[in-house]
């Protein structure tokens, strides 16, 4: 999931998306995808494949 961590704060720095705006997309609270990020929490299953699904879009 390591790769996955760097690729949202890598489109954030890129793209200069919110976090906000990401949390909403795949239906999952800002405080949730910061604790991710952080790797302090994984993501269930079908939120990770839509976070993955969302950055490789």
């Amino acid at each position: 999931m390591d790769f996955v961590r760097e690729r949202l704060i890598e489109t954030v720095k890129s793209k200069g998306i919110k976090y906000d705006f990401i949390a909403k997309q795949i239906g999952v609270g800002r405080s949730m995808l910061s604790q991710f990020k952080n790797g302090k929490k994984d993501l269930s299953e079908e939120k990770l494949n839509r976070l993955i699904d969302y950055l490789w879009d």
